[in-house]
């Protein structure tokens, strides 16, 4: 049985043996003769036994090597050769060698001793040693040497050689070769790189070192080994830990795990050991170099500060009382410069938004470790609202009642140190973790608000004993804080009111006609540069003057007023509507389409009619209106156009019975398509008369 599974399996490899040179034929090719003749070979081996078989098989193998290496060798982008032992010939060499040196392969081969002959004289003995230890031992070798090309320039080449037996028993060499030329002038630029780098450090003062992962020296310079009074030749045997006084030893463990996390430290300072015993303060930074995400070494530079410290020692408490007084100064110019700062920015034009972000940039930037807030009066006089805050703030309250705070009801600044002591305001509560202040802010014997500052607390880890609680210092510039904000706010409130009645109509509360003007070329400008359309509504109370007539004028008042009031009522947050004039209003709505435009024009005039008045307990007529619709681009390109567009369909209103809305169906030809503008604001051209649109209520029709 046991020969019989012998059997089988000499069976089985013969077997498997054919398969594979079928595939090597199939794959390669071989004329059709030198094919034929193999096949036959196999089949008689097949029947004459596995050894006979495998020496067939082994023959072929190398044919077939022979007849497609060098064509194979052809497209490897790298000189490839091959070349009899002895004495060294040439025997192949691809294309890529004139690629490489300027010499056809065909010269490399016929040329007698080429290789000896273009090899740098200088490199000649080691690449023959190398070559001839490959012959001897049979073992592959690297070697990198010179080659002169045909040019005369010098070829830096990498040679990969491996020894093997021809066809005919004699030794031969092979092997591929690089062009590593620019690879070789980077290596001696970095080697020379490497040397410069190394005299600058050794001509450093500071002591500069390089350690392994292991803790082991990698580099030292020249003061390091001088300052510690150690020989060149004895770092490599030295240990970081060698050099760390013991008592720093666990703090610098620490360091270094945090070092090789990556992080860099600076103005690390420890304590160094000399080869005699002496202790040296230095003090500098280290920081860790990773390859690959691995560290690789860790690198500081330190300066002997062993003197100076004892200097320090010496001269600390004076030192210390010294910076105290310079942080102080420092600290007050800062406080200064801020202050004038705020209240330079406070001055100019802002609305309240911008007022409020201003003060608590700087409040922030004044009380950094302290919490304060800003509450200010509303309008009603009854309440105020916090309008500005910054830090954690424990006093939660957004709006509270002038008696909840002990400031506002005495008119003078409000302390409290202890909290659990002192009497706290209402608007904070049970809730104070620390002492605190509240600021009545006045200008110009007007209270305008409050202002909060909580300490910081006690226990807070980021502020110093001297800074926490309420220094006379802090008091100073909370005081000084507050002073400027309420001077900010006073003159603030006043050019909002000014601006107010400048843009705005006395009797009606809206719009007056300049901010329109201003506002109209506005919209039309954002229109026309978004391709977007902009509507114009200009509505007239119709019999108007009959009421005042009937009523007298102050009840024509109140009826515009009520107006007014409807119409802002109705419009849209974007809608801007004005008094036109007397008896005249009109809306600028951006973005609206001609139907939607005509359809909100129906649902005003459908108000307005439902509008009930009444003045002094009498009611007044009922209202109706004739409506002009207008709108960009329809009925003009430019805001003049487009106000006498409107202004037209109006008076056709008027002519066809009142109490109506009618669309402007004239585009108006103009020359050009110059920008949105408008008129003069005294006059206003409409089909070919001048009327007066003065916002007074000049005449009331």
């Amino acid at each position: 049985m046991r020969t019989f599974g012998i059997m089988l399996r000499a069976l089985g490899i013969v077997a498997a043996v054919e398969i594979l040179v079928m595939y090597f034929l199939e794959f390669w090719g071989l004329p059709d003769g030198l094919e034929k003749s193999l096949l036959d070979a196999l089949l008689l081996v097949s029947l004459s036994g596995p050894v006979l078989y495998f020496w067939v098989i082994r023959v072929m193998a190398q044919r077939l090597s022979e007849h497609h290496f060098q064509e194979m060798v052809q497209g490897v982008r790298a000189v490839v050769w091959e070349a009899e032992a002895a004495p060294l010939a040439l025997t192949f060499v691809n294309r890529h060698i004139e690629d490489l040196l300027g010499y056809p392969a065909s010269q490399c081969l016929t040329e007698k001793n080429f290789w000896a002959r273009h090899v740098h004289p200088e490199d000649q003995e080691s690449v023959l040693n190398a070559l001839s230890g490959a012959i001897v031992h049979g073992k592959g070798c690297e070697s990198r040497y010179r080659l002169v090309a045909a040019d005369g320039r010098l070829v830096w080449v990498r040679d990969q050689v491996t020894p093997f037996t021809g066809t005919g028993g004699q030794r031969c060499l092979r092997g591929v070769m690089i062009d590593i030329t620019e690879h070789r002038r980077a290596e001696e630029t970095v080697q020379e790189s490497e040397s410069h780098l190394r005299d600058f450090l050794d001509n450093v003062s500071d002591l500069i070192q390089s350690v392994s992962p292991e803790g082991r020296f990698r580099f030292v310079n020249r003061a390091w080994r001088e300052s510690l009074g150690y020989r060149e030749d004895e770092i490599p045997q030295l240990s970081l830990f060698d050099t760390i006084h013991p008592d720093q030893r666990e703090h610098f463990l620490t360091l270094r795990q945090r070092l090789l996390q990556g992080e860099p430290l600076q103005n690390v300072e420890t304590v160094f050991v000399a080869k005699d015993g002496r202790n040296l303060t230095v003090s500098g930074n280290i920081n860790c170099r990773f390859e690959h995400g691995k560290p690789v070494a860790t690198r500081g530079i330190f300066r002997d500060v062993t003197d100076q410290r004892k200097a320090q020692k010496e001269l600390g408490d004076n030192n210390r009382l010294l910076t105290r007084l310079v942080w102080e100064l420092e600290r007050r110019n800062k406080e200064t410069t801020l202050l004038n700062e705020m209240a330079d920015l406070l001055i100019a034009p802002l609305s309240s938004v911008e007022a409020y972000g201003i003060i608590t940039q700087y409040g922030q930037r004044l009380f950094p470790v302290e919490a304060g807030a800003l509450f200010v009066y509303r309008s009603s006089r009854n309440v105020l609202e916090q309008v500005a805050a910054w830090g954690e703030l424990w006093a939660q309250e957004k709006w509270f009642g002038p008696d909840q705070c002990w400031a506002l009801r005495r008119g003078k600044l409000h302390s409290v140190k202890d909290p659990s002591a002192g009497l706290l305001c209402a608007h904070v509560g049970t809730a104070a973790a620390a002492g605190y202040v509240c600021f009545p802010m006045m200008a110009q014997g007007e209270t305008l608000g409050v202002f909060h500052l909580e300490m910081a607390p006690v226990h807070s880890p980021e502020t110093e004993a001297s800074e926490r609680g309420l220094t006379e210092d802090k008091q100073r510039l909370a005081l000084s804080f507050a002073e400027h904000i309420a001077l900010a706010l006073a003159n603030l409130d006043l050019r909002e009111t000014l601006r107010n009645q400048s843009i705005r109509d006395p009797l009606t509360g809206l719009y007056n006609r300049r901010y329109m003007e201003e506002s109209l070329q506005r919209e039309m400008f954002r229109a026309s540069r978004k391709q977007r359309p902009v509507g114009a509504i200009l509505i007239d109370l119709d019999h108007f003057k009959r009421t005042n007539d009937l009523f007298g004028h102050e009840a024509g008042d109140t009826l515009l007023r009520e107006v007014g009031n409807l119409l802002q009522q109705q419009a849209r947050k974007e809608d801007i509507v004005c008094r036109y004039g007397g008896e005249e209003f009109l809306l600028i709505l951006p973005e609206t389409t001609l139907d939607v435009l005509q359809k909100r024009a129906e649902h005003l005039r459908t108000a307005i009619k439902a509008l009930h008045v009444s003045h002094h307990g009498q009611p007044l007529n009922a209202l109706t209106m004739s409506v002009g619709v207008a709108a960009f681009p329809d009925h003009g390109l430019s805001a003049e156009s487009l106000l006498q567009a409107a202004d037209s369909a109006m008076y056709r209103a008027k002519q066809e019975g009142r109490d109506r809305v009618v669309v402007a169906n004239v585009v108006l030809a103009e020359d050009l398509p110059v920008t949105p503008s408008i008129g003069p604001a005294d006059s206003r051209i409409v089909l070919g008369t001048t009327r007066n649109s003065s916002s007074e209520p000049s005449s009331r029709r």
